[in-house]
């Protein structure tokens, strides 16, 4: 007769964690020497946390009852390591930024307080602005600052507001319920987790832990859509190319052995009947490959990458959150005429950008894509919503948003890329934009100036003793940079180019040994002929041409006009790197790199005639 050796039960996250952390706890779970180390990344933790306090299921923790001792029962932890690990971190630190983002507060909250407060900020620069706040602190207590009095100093300081002190208690006093519901939204305390207790022979342990962590990987939210998405009515493509992309997704598993469902091959697939997931699949790869400077390629075939879903979910105007539903809002439209119009809306985003971002500089080297995903889908949903109504017709003050967004839009991409606006998932954030004027308004140059000013102040403090790629940020600027100062025979021609150190690196690298120094600060970099920059090695160019002359392989005239066209590409002067050949300090470079700063942040405002 089988036995059963398994029982169930429900423990709350506070008496779950307290049973990892309180040793005086009636209930002590111990790690067993089998388990796997912590691998979970952070987006993956906070995934985790998000879909407790949504009341997704999270399946089961396994553990193995072990004893019961001096009123207390003990327990060996057989599954759930990653997911018992994180909610004993968020406990500790619910208010990090591991854990807490724009996407744990609800819109409608950051509306009411935009109406509160001053109805002239924008939603993303409140919400910014109170994310800043909450992750500053430990938790979500009183004691811990965590209170209306202390967010009504925050934002009266931060934004400018200008209040006196009855002011301010009385946009605390306002301020309370919103405080309330954000506090109790990310209290996960009595959320009940679902247990499995063993109790069977212990020698089983780790077979059932080798067998439990075997079962293959995780799908991903894209694939639960396919399983999701199948009462979903089929439907015919007429564009062969994504039918092309979807078909040869299924010729790769079939070379790996597996075996793809009704499908044989043959000429009939195209006029065979697809679903939602799939047509929204081959989109997604066959924008990747069409638009390589706004998406990265570079994924597998067989993989159900985010690019289609997101784009069409932006395009339809739906929160993120209801992408789960997107099948049903995608059968409102006759999708060949939806599908123009996205594609419409990419090629505006394209053509806005592709001058900056394919200057491609070095012939021999590609730039990896410096934005993250939802930075270009929240462009293209802007596009998008400025351009279309809800019937797909064309909005009579297009024209006038499309002036406003081909004029800064490339200015945008390359601020808040700059400024790192789009850590994290961005969701909330690319759905916010769709209905902001964000992307259609300047930057001021006060705003360039104080990026800049943060910007340089971050790389001077670096402390670097060697060599270090060069990020990627930094090359995109001079890309913006260079794309006023390279002729179209230079970019088109065989010529080659390096972004490279005008101060030396081996020079700095001698001169660094013991404090380290900016060696790799964006104003210590440049354009220069890749056979200049390789002959001269640790010397100026300056000091080769110098060399140049003694040895007599060039004469001075020749010297001078080839100098006079370096300098075209890197905005110096002689007497700029002269300190490197007289009186090489580390005061003395970092005073060159913030001269030198001022000089291509003037070349910026020159070129792009911001006053």
């Amino acid at each position: 007769m089988i036995k059963n050796h398994t029982k169930t039960d429900n423990w709350s996250v506070e008496n779950l964690v307290n049973s990892i952390t309180d040793n005086s706890n009636k209930n002590k779970i111990l790690i067993p020497k089998f388990q796997r180390t912590l691998v979970w990344r952070p987006n993956q933790k906070k995934e985790f946390v998000d879909s407790i306090k949504n009341g997704f299921p999270i399946g089961a923790l396994l553990l193995y009852k072990t004893k019961t001792e001096s009123d207390i029962t003990y327990y060996t932890l057989i599954d759930g390591l990653q997911r018992s690990t994180t909610l004993k971190q968020y406990s500790e630190a619910p208010t990090s930024d591991l854990f807490f983002d724009d996407t744990n507060i609800e819109t409608s909250i950051i509306k009411d307080l935009k109406n509160l407060i001053d109805n002239t900020f924008e939603i993303e620069e409140l919400t910014e602005c109170i994310v800043k706040w909450i992750t500053s602190l430990k938790g979500f207590e009183e004691s811990k600052g965590f209170s209306s009095f202390s967010l009504s100093d925050h934002l009266n300081e931060t934004l400018g507001l200008d209040k006196d002190l009855s002011g301010i208690k009385e946009m605390t006093q306002k301020l309370v319920p919103y405080l309330e519901k954000i506090k109790d939204d990310s209290n996960i305390s009595s959320f009940s987790i679902p247990i499995l207790i063993y109790s069977g022979p212990e020698e089983n342990l780790p077979t059932i832990f080798e067998r439990l962590n075997s079962r293959g990987t995780q799908l991903s939210k894209y694939q639960i859509y396919a399983a999701a998405w199948q009462h979903y009515e089929l439907f015919t493509i007429s564009n062969t190319e994504i039918i092309d992309k979807i078909k040869k997704k299924y010729e790769l598993l079939i070379e790996e052995g597996y075996e793809v469902e009704n499908y044989d091959g043959s000429k009939k697939f195209y006029t065979t009947k697809f679903s939602k997931f799939e047509y929204l699949f081959g989109l997604g790869k066959l924008l990747a490959d069409k638009y390589v400077y706004l998406f990265s390629g570079n994924s597998k075939s067989e993989q159900e990458d985010s690019i289609g879903f997101n784009i069409t979910n932006i395009c339809l105007g739906k929160p993120f959150s209801e992408m789960n539903l997107l099948p049903k809002f995608l059968a409102e439209y006759k999708l060949e005429d939806f599908e123009k119009c996205i594609f419409n809306s990419i090629e505006f985003v394209n053509d806005c950008l592709k001058g900056q971002i394919a200057l491609k500089m070095n012939t021999t080297k590609r730039i990896s894509i410096v934005h993250t995903e939802m930075q270009i889908v929240s462009m293209i949903g802007k596009a998008f919503h400025s351009r279309y109504d809800d019937n797909l017709k064309e909005k009579d003050n297009w024209k006038d948003s499309k002036t406003k967004l081909k004029k800064n839009l490339k200015f945008h991409y390359l601020f808040d890329i700059l400024k790192e606006s789009w850590k994290g998932s961005g969701d909330t954030r690319a759905y916010n934009l769709i209905i902001s004027d964000r992307y259609e308004n300047e930057i001021s140059k006060k705003q360039w100036e104080n990026l800049f000013e943060e910007w340089l102040e971050n790389d001077l403090l670096k402390k670097e003793k060697t060599r270090v790629n060069i990020k990627d940020s930094s090359i995109l600027f001079y890309k913006y940079l260079y794309t006023h100062t390279l002729s179209a025979y230079e970019e088109l021609s065989d010529k080659s180019f390096d972004i490279e150190h005008l101060v030396p690196v081996g020079r700095l690298k001698a001169l660094a040994t013991d404090n380290g120094l900016p060696i790799s600060a964006f104003p210590n970099l440049c354009l220069l002929d890749s056979n200049l920059n390789r002959k001269k090695g640790d010397e100026t160019y300056y000091e080769h041409y110098d060399k140049l002359i003694e040895k007599e392989e060039k004469t001075e005239e020749q010297a001078k006009i080839e100098l006079e066209n370096i300098e075209g590409y890197s905005f110096t002067d002689e007497n700029d790197l002269e300190f490197v050949k007289t009186d090489f300090t580390s005061e003395n470079y970092v005073t060159f790199l913030k001269n030198r700063f001022k000089v291509v942040t003037e070349k910026f405002y020159e070129h792009y005639e911001i006053k």
